[in-house]
């Protein structure tokens, strides 16, 4: 997958969450993020700190819980 073709999906999933889930949207794709890394699914756990890191540029308001870019 292209680099421009994995940042639309990655824009398009930021907006269906917030869309989904409003201000608490970046909280629950980091939440994700999280279970997923403890199942030891490090690439889509990367993909949903993407997710978070593009809802919280697209709503500067929306604090999510600051927890992005964390290795565990």
């Amino acid at each position: 997958m292209s680099q421009l073709s994995n940042e639309a999906h990655v824009v398009r999933a930021a907006r269906n969450l917030m869309e989904a889930h409003g201000s608490q949207a970046a909280i629950v794709a980091e939440k994700r993020a999280i279970n997923l890394e403890h199942s030891g699914e490090k690439v889509p756990a990367k993909t949903w700190r993407q997710i978070a890191d593009a809802i919280r540029a697209m709503s500067p308001g929306c604090r999510g819980g600051g927890t992005s870019g964390s290795a565990a």
